[in-house]
């Protein structure tokens, strides 16, 4: 059933689905018109006619007109504004550079020039070829291109921010050059590294230099899955017990990674233990033939007693991620590939919402840098990209031992797996 205004009912608690969907419905009393006052007007238009029925128009235009946070008011149409910096960040310029020019730099640089207020001043990569054609696609000036990141941090400086898309091999390493030219802001692609070892030495280094150090886990800046966690957290289907998810073929550490991420934000529990069955990997990675990243599937219990599956074996086909919440009195599910969620509640009734907007890779990232340059408590933490990680190698280490039992949290010698995934 999808969420129409004919089919408005209040949720068990009372609220309604527009107080964690922002995306259908806002906040501000003096516009949002709720769906009786909508019905109310459509029987007067169509009983009366004539005065009431332009009246009725009209009413239903200036609705229309009036966008709320992310949504036109009452109309179940989602209509996202687009991400903007907020408070006094809003009146204030942002000087930006991104180290790595491959397929995510590109996209990071896509999102950043969408948000007002932002300006790439840096873009590195080794590979010039790849740099140019990047930078003419974002019409960036020939003195903003850099073969080399340590002379970008120089140049380019002073920073606000510096993202680094690069492999995840080269992650902490680069963060430590912008760390040590007196960047504020620092953000990783995820895997924050392979090294657990470094990557929880650089955490310390960050917070001594109070420097804020996030990973892009992008799944936690989305619209739709903020809502579901919104819905989570105020009870809609009692406590959240069991994940499943089937991505699809994909690999551990470049897929799979973003669902552990998912399932540690949503269950808002530490991992326990995971036991793990990962393929041999007989493929060349398309990344490079240094990477290791195999497919299979991941068996996680958390530290409150919940459970999440994660399938990502060869043999699912493309990738299609479907996602299932299992509460003690309801259930969510997302279906990612048709872009839709549904919301089963304690009373059974069941919502069918569509997204707020496309799991786009640039759209996501304009998010991520509003968030990160906005300085609000930011969506995904260094300690988080950490938990991340330590659930890739200990999936990996679950493997190596015969699926037996892995918990956590993995002691830095154990961590050492001599697996480089990308």
């Amino acid at each position: 059933m999808a969420l129409w205004p004919r089919d408005w009912r209040m949720l068990p608690s009372g609220e309604t689905l527009g107080d964690v969907a922002p995306q259908f419905l806002g906040h501000s009393a003096n516009v949002l018109v709720r769906v009786e006052s909508v019905r109310t007007m459509s029987h007067t238009a169509n009983t009366f006619g004539g005065y009431a029925g332009r009246i009725f128009l009209q009413m239903r235009k200036e609705i229309r007109r009036r966008r709320l946070e992310v949504g036109e008011a009452g109309w179940g149409i989602p209509q996202p504004q687009p991400a903007r910096l907020r408070g006094i960040s809003a009146t204030k310029h942002y000087r930006v550079a991104v180290i790595g020019a491959g397929s995510q730099g590109m996209s990071q640089c896509q999102g950043l020039l969408a948000v007002k207020g932002i300006q790439v001043v840096g873009l590195s990569d080794i590979n010039v070829e790849r740099l140019n054609q990047v930078g003419d696609s974002m019409n960036l000036a020939s003195n903003t291109r850099f073969s080399d990141a340590n002379e970008m941090l120089r140049k380019a400086a002073p920073l606000d921010m510096v993202s680094i898309a690069t492999t995840a091999p080269h992650h902490v390493a680069l963060g430590r050059l912008a760390l040590t030219s007196g960047v504020k802001r620092i953000l990783l692609e995820k895997p924050i590294d392979v090294s657990l070892r470094e990557a929880r030495a650089f955490r310390e280094e960050c917070i001594r230099a109070n420097t804020l150090l996030a990973v892009n886990y992008s799944r936690r800046w989305t619209l739709d899955y903020r809502a579901i966690n919104r819905c989570i957290s105020r009870g809609f289907i009692g406590e959240p017990r069991s994940i499943f998810v089937t991505v699809g073929k994909g690999e551990l550490g470049m897929h799979a990674s973003h669902y552990f991420d998912l399932c540690h934000y949503l269950f808002n529990s530490n991992p326990a233990w995971v036991v793990s069955n990962l393929e041999p990997v007989r493929e060349r990675n398309p990344r490079g033939a240094t990477f290791e990243d195999p497919s299979g599937f991941c068996l996680f219990t958390f530290e409150n007693g919940a459970r999440a599956y994660i399938d990502f074996s060869s043999d699912l086909g493309p990738k299609d991620p479907f996602v299932a919440i299992k509460g003690t009195h309801g259930r969510i599910t997302v279906d990612e590939q048709r872009m839709f969620w549904t919301l089963q509640s304690r009373s059974q009734r069941l919502w069918s919402i569509p997204f707020a907007e496309p799991l786009k890779s640039s759209t996501l990232f304009s998010r991520v840098a509003a968030d990160l340059l906005s300085r609000p408590p930011v969506t995904a933490t260094e300690e988080s990209g950490l938990v991340a990680l330590e659930m890739v190698i200990g999936s990996h280490l679950a493997q190596r031992r015969s699926g037996h039992q892995v918990t956590f949290p993995i002691t830095n010698e154990d961590s050492e797996i001599g697996v480089t995934f990308p």
